[in-house]
């Protein structure tokens, strides 16, 4: 029982060198659109919901990380079509 739970669990790990790669383009995105609309670390917090304390580590910073519910909500609020991702 347990071998099957952690074969269960080991088919759907991402490895962190993609997650990373993800979330280093996701970032791209990000500063590309905030840039393009002029809009500010609190101007999109306010937008999206995140708190800008998040985007603004994320922005920032390698180690900070969104929850795949903030990348939505931000995506969201900038109009990006996160399905861009799936080919990274």
């Amino acid at each position: 029982m347990r071998f099957q739970t952690m074969k269960k669990m080991a088919r759907f790990n991402i490895s962190e060198v993609n997650k990373r790669t993800k979330l280093d383009y996701f970032k791209k995105l990000m500063i590309t659109e905030m840039f393009n609309k002029s809009i500010s670390v609190s101007e999109l917090a306010k937008l999206s919901g995140v708190p800008s304390s998040k985007i603004q580590g994320f922005k920032y910073t390698q180690t900070s990380v969104l929850k795949f519910d903030e990348i939505v909500k931000v995506a969201t609020a900038l109009n990006i079509d996160l399905n861009v991702l799936k080919g990274v």
